[in-house]
């Protein structure tokens, strides 16, 4: 499967109040049910499982629900996000981005993924109430410059729930080439430890931690701007790509 070929399309009138708008993003946690939030939900797992499971391979098919979309545990105590490109025939746009954060709170204190992946890198108290671990993060489109796009948008999305919420320290569990290229679109992250092989995700991994109130510091007001849709709302673009172009 090629990576272009992995972004679903579900049916949804998303775009019924902005027709003329090319991308959106929407969140959702686990207590919304709205009609629009439970079809993107859809799409969203969807595009997780079709990169997860499909492509990359991490998973194995036991990841996959009788609906076709890639759920765990952790995801009752995320916040997910999803950009959506509109197809404009009224009832349908495509998930072409994603990003969940999982957060550790009073009400759900259990170990964080990468407290699990490396214990001894944390001791009791490392990761306090309100730590937060990025997950699930996929951009896929044919053209670059919407990969990009989308992925800008799900930073301003993330980074604005991270810092409007006070959740810190903020990690993440990633393959080598995603940390490189992190740091070659300057996130600010820093390596804990060493790689090791993630027998769940068959492939070798390693912790980072994330610099979040620098990256919003690089990435900008632009960014942070992109994120109306926090509250459980949509917010719409039209991306105006004339010399942007570029490697994402």
């Amino acid at each position: 499967m090629r990576r272009f070929e992995v972004a679903p399309t579900i049916r949804t009138d998303v775009f019924q109040d902005s027709p003329e708008s090319q991308l959106a993003i929407t969140s959702f946690g686990p207590e919304r049910d709205d009609a629009l939030a439970t079809g993107v939900r859809a799409g969203y797992h969807l595009l997780r499982k079709q990169v997860y499971v499909d492509e990359m391979q991490f998973l194995d098919g036991e990841a996959v629900a009788c609906d076709g979309g890639e759920y765990d545990h952790d995801d009752r105590r995320s916040q997910h996000f999803a950009v959506l490109e509109n197809q404009y025939d009224g009832q349908s746009a495509a998930v072409i981005a994603s990003m969940r954060l999982i957060a550790k709170t009073k009400d759900s204190p259990a170990k964080l993924p990468v407290e699990e992946f490396a214990p001894s890198l944390f001791t009791e108290g490392d990761i306090p109430e309100n730590g937060v671990e990025v997950s699930r993060f996929i951009t896929r489109h044919t053209d670059q410059s919407f990969r990009r796009f989308g992925r800008d948008v799900l930073f301003g999305g993330a980074l604005a729930h991270i810092i409007g919420n006070d959740l810190q320290p903020t990690y993440a569990l990633v393959e080598d080439s995603l940390e490189m290229h992190l740091r070659r679109i300057g996130v600010p992250v820093e390596r804990k430890g060493e790689y090791q092989w993630v027998e769940e995700y068959n492939s070798e991994n390693a912790v980072i931690e994330i610099d979040t109130n620098l990256m919003a510091k690089r990435f900008g007001k632009h960014v942070l701007d992109r994120s109306a849709a926090l509250g459980g709302g949509i917010e719409f673009f039209t991306p105006n790509f004339e010399g942007e172009r570029g490697s994402a």
